[in-house]
């Protein structure tokens, strides 16, 4: 039983925030790899197109990370 309905009203606009604050940082992060990609060696190149080409798993591990 929630007795300070205002509380949780904070909380959840507080965790949705964070949410979709973490969801935009993730996105714009994995759309700027891609113009590091042509200035770096072999393994890095693969590596960062690796996380381009699964963007939106990327953008959930970082969600998933930021609020854990």
């Amino acid at each position: 039983m929630v007795r300070d309905g205002k509380l949780v009203t904070v909380v959840a606009c507080g965790h949705r925030r964070t949410f979709l604050a973490l969801a935009v940082a993730g996105w714009l992060l994995v759309k700027a790899l891609t113009p590091l990609r042509r200035g770096v060696g072999v393994a890095w190149r693969y590596g960062l197109a690796n996380i381009a080409r699964r963007g939106r798993d990327s953008v959930v591990q970082i969600v998933a990370f930021g609020l854990g």
